[in-house]
């Protein structure tokens, strides 16, 4: 059986890439941006309730916007509690537009999962940082797997080392690497095959 098509209307402040189209990553997935639906609705006193009713009405499972600030009217929550539709925003503005997709792609398999409710709900993603607990260093990375082999550092090293070497000999560049990698050349194969 066919996944259901998952239907997301994006609101006019939420950027529009050129030449992307998500369907080329999911085909079960359509995007449209609500000037490309109707133009009417980025008119200046659309209220935002009025596009959660067309996006409901048009068959839209969600709608995704920079602008947090609308979740926070009465109107906008009571024609929510009326209509079946996941509105997506952010916890935190971004205004990144390379974020702003990541976010909408990286969730998207939850936002789908999620919108299997019969009710509206309210998304709110959070803000992607890398912090010092997304770091390592490689050199501690080689400590970790030379205690986990029973081995020492060095003996890793050289035995690393030498596997890639072995590999670059085979492609004849083991001279090239060798400098940019700043490893001393012993005995390499001076290039032949």
């Amino acid at each position: 059986m066919a996944a259901k098509r998952f239907r997301i209307l994006l609101d006019q402040n939420f950027p529009k890439p050129p030449g992307f189209d998500i369907s080329e990553i999911d085909d079960t997935v359509e995007v449209v941006h609500v000037a490309d639906h109707d133009a009417n609705l980025t008119e200046r006193h659309t209220p935002d309730w009025y596009i959660y009713l067309r996006a409901a009405r048009d068959g839209f499972n969600a709608l995704v916007t920079r602008d947090a600030s609308q979740l926070g009217l009465p109107e906008e929550m009571f024609v929510l509690t009326r209509i079946r539709l996941t509105i997506v925003s952010f916890r935190q503005a971004v205004e990144d537009p390379i974020v702003e997709w990541g976010q909408l792609l990286a969730y998207l398999p939850a936002i789908r999962r999620r919108d299997e409710s019969r009710h509206s709900q309210i998304v709110l993603l959070p803000r992607p940082e890398l912090t010092q607990k997304n770091e390592r260093a490689p050199r501690e990375v080689l400590a970790t797997i030379a205690r986990d082999l029973g081995c020492s550092v060095a003996e890793t090293r050289r035995n690393a080392e030498s596997a890639v070497t072995q590999h670059l000999g085979l492609r004849g560049e083991v001279d090239e690497y060798h400098r940019l990698m700043k490893l001393k050349n012993q005995g390499s194969t001076g290039g032949q095959r």
